[in-house]
């Protein structure tokens, strides 16, 4: 059996083929990512696709899952795919995102859709308030932002803070078909 594999855009041409925001502010889906791969963190975990309403995500069953969220309303362009995943889970398990804070520059995150694995590079790492809403606006380059909660609170039984991390689209490449 053949593997055969193509690459369709390279880090000069992106713009040839890029990943949307899987879903309008509607909540009418377009289409969706089925895995975000994490090499270095050993995680291969499936994306569902969380629609924007009111005014916010509805998170709550996302258990090991990690989340495609929805445009906000009036976003002018797709280019800033934003995702989430937990921490831990509501039975006290490590979530998809556990792990998320041993990323840095240079590390890899693999989006997979029926046809294409979309892969991101990560610039960098921050923290920021729960109301800091400045990572899920557009952005001039296609990147991709992973959001999870850190910086537990046992008075206030709350997360502080959200990690963030940044990654910008590297290639675009047809899944492996395997020719039998």
């Amino acid at each position: 059996a053949a593997v055969e594999t193509s690459t369709l855009a390279t880090e000069s041409s992106t713009a040839a083929v890029k990943p949307r925001q899987k879903i309008k502010s509607t909540g009418e889906t377009e289409k969706s990512f089925d895995q975000m791969i994490i090499p270095s963190l050993k995680l291969n975990a499936p994306v569902v696709s969380k629609p924007y309403s009111e005014l916010s995500w509805d998170l709550t069953t996302l258990g090991q899952d990690v989340a495609l969220l929805g445009n906000i309303p009036n976003q002018t362009s797709d280019n800033n795919v934003v995702m989430a995943g937990h921490v831990t889970v509501r039975n006290g398990s490590n979530g998809p995102f556990r792990y998320l804070w041993r990323l840095g520059p240079g590390d890899q995150i693999l989006l997979e859709d029926d046809n294409f694995t979309y892969t991101y590079t990560v610039r960098e790492q921050v923290l920021v308030y729960p109301d800091e809403t400045s990572v899920l606006e557009d952005s001039q380059t296609q990147q991709l932002t992973l959001i999870t909660c850190t910086t537990w609170d046992e008075e206030t039984l709350s997360y502080l803070r959200r990690r963030v991390i940044v990654a910008d689209l590297e290639s675009v490449e047809l899944r492996q078909i395997r020719m039998e």
